[in-house]
């Protein structure tokens, strides 16, 4: 079809209706002169007119072909469709509702679904810059034919890890918490992102007020914060607030500056209210927790984002960081000798998306694996890779352990590690022994020299404060309710204290 052809079909297409009837004229015209031919002839004038219209034809076929010829018979024909679909609709109201309604209730289930898809795999955080070379690091050991891609991983991992420089340009950890901020009656829970100072280059996100924290800040663990703009807008009323003291868990930081208002960061969940020093963190969690972090393996607790160099791609990245991986193991296993062998662990560094939910275990099988029994066994995998995984008492027929408050019972085998490695707040002295509670509700720790007494429930603060008068009634803490700790972000763990 020519330019000239198409402009003269746009041109009769909007007069169709007005040419059929001009057409219908002309040929009724035609008949009408055959047949008065026909007549003169000598045949009777019913005979001349059906055989006028023998000779000219198919009547409705000609009309056919001229209005094919005029315009567009593809789309005449998608009108006329509708048209009998509506007629047909309007004579059936009933099924008219159920048909539109089916189709609105999918339309909008498959627009819902891809709008969370689309901001839980796909979207870029908001300000990130450059996020096509930015990935996040997932560690994957194989142990008996089963996988297990970890996002978090301990703090020495993350200083080893940033050995990698040939196709890493830059490298930051982050970690979630959730801390009590404020004194008295008006301290309130808040999500608290403990990040390197690295972590804020990865965005095109200048401070609003003030600045952020420096190396040499995080390196000496100096408690200052940075507000997001929300919590800065509506708990302190957009006041200039750099310099003012702000209590977060147990410790007292330096407001230092308010980060933009669309700065979220990369954290999982509801944007944070506070960022601070990565290293400030252990603080919040007891002397263990400051004291081992720098100098063990076993506490996983962070989160590693990189930027990929120029012209590096993931698998390069990924191949150097699987090599500082293999040193890392290396210097973990001359600190614990039952660290897995290379060859029996295969661990792999994989530089993946941002967001775990579209890393390497965040497909349906990645989330199916979030079940109970299946994340039993990837803590066994975990406990097993590192070399803090007994397995006789994984084989223990009907375990039970009571520990030392006599509180719940474990209704399956219990993992119970070699040595008390991880959190301090996680040990439970049996049988002068320390283990891991399997229990579903809470894990609660007696330090009885100090006469400490740490309660996590995951049914909030009020079933904490229960647990702690159950304490005290056993006589193994002191009788008064101490202070709330936090609550960690990835389990929903309410942590309160009682302390002579």
């Amino acid at each position: 079809m020519t330019l000239r052809e198409l402009f003269g079909r746009l041109a009769t297409w909007r007069r169709r209706d007005a040419m059929a009837h001009e057409l219908t004229s002309e040929v009724e015209a035609h008949v009408a002169l055959l047949a008065r031919d026909l007549e003169r002839e000598g045949m009777s004038p019913a005979d001349a007119l059906a055989a006028a219209r023998r000779r000219i034809g198919d009547v409705g076929r000609l009309r056919e072909e001229s209005r094919d010829a005029w315009g567009f018979p593809a789309i005449d024909a998608i009108v006329q469709d509708v048209r009998y679909a509506l007629r047909g609709l309007r004579r059936a109201p009933g099924f008219t509702i159920t048909v539109i309604l089916t189709l609105g209730l999918g339309i909008g289930a498959n627009v819902a679904i891809f709008a969370v898809l689309d901001r839980l795999m796909f979207r870029p955080f908001p300000l990130l810059h450059d996020p096509a070379t930015v990935g996040r690091v997932y560690l994957r050991t194989t142990y008996r034919g089963r996988s297990n891609a970890n996002s978090t991983f301990p703090y020495l991992r993350f200083v080893d890890l940033s050995a990698a420089t040939r196709t890493i340009s830059d490298i930051a950890a982050q970690t979630e918490w959730r801390f009590a901020v404020g004194t008295g009656e008006a301290a309130a829970v808040r999500k608290i992102a403990g990040v390197t100072p690295s972590f804020f280059r990865f965005f095109d996100a200048p401070p609003s007020l003030g600045r952020y924290f420096v190396a040499s800040e995080d390196s000496t663990a100096t408690p200052v914060a940075v507000l997001s703009h929300r919590f800065w807008a509506t708990e302190l009323g957009s006041a200039n607030v750099i310099g003012r003291r702000l209590m977060i868990g147990v410790v007292d930081y330096t407001i230092i500056g308010v980060a933009p208002p669309d700065f979220v960061g990369t954290v999982a969940g509801g944007p944070p209210d506070i960022f601070v020093p990565l290293t400030t963190i252990p603080a919040n969690l007891g002397s263990w927790s400051v004291e081992s972090y720098r100098r063990d393996y076993s506490w996983d607790w962070v989160q590693v984002l990189v930027r990929r160099r120029p012209g590096a791609t993931r698998q390069d990245a990924s191949a150097e960081l699987t090599t500082a991986y293999i040193r890392s193991r290396a210097a973990a296993r001359a600190l614990n000798p039952r660290v897995l062998a290379d060859s029996l662990a295969h661990p792999l560094a994989i530089v993946g998306a941002v967001k775990t939910s579209a890393g390497p275990d965040g497909g349906a099988e990645g989330r199916a694996a979030l079940g109970r029994g299946c994340r039993r066994d990837r803590t066994a995998h975990r406990l097993r890779e590192r070399g803090e995984f007994d397995d006789r008492a994984s084989r223990a027929p009907a375990a039970r352990d009571h520990g030392a408050l006599g509180i719940g019972r474990s209704p399956r085998p219990v993992a119970r590690p070699v040595s008390h490695r991880g959190h301090g707040a996680r040990g439970v002295r049996r049988g002068g022994r320390r283990g891991v509670r399997a229990n579903r509700r809470c894990r609660d720790s007696v330090d009885v020299a100090a006469v400490r007494v740490v309660v996590q429930s995951r049914h909030g603060l009020a079933d904490a404060r229960r647990r702690l008068a159950l304490c005290d009634r056993r006589g193994v803490a002191h009788r008064a309710w101490s202070g709330l700790v936090g609550v960690s972000a990835r389990s929903r763990v309410v942590t309160a204290f009682s302390q002579s």
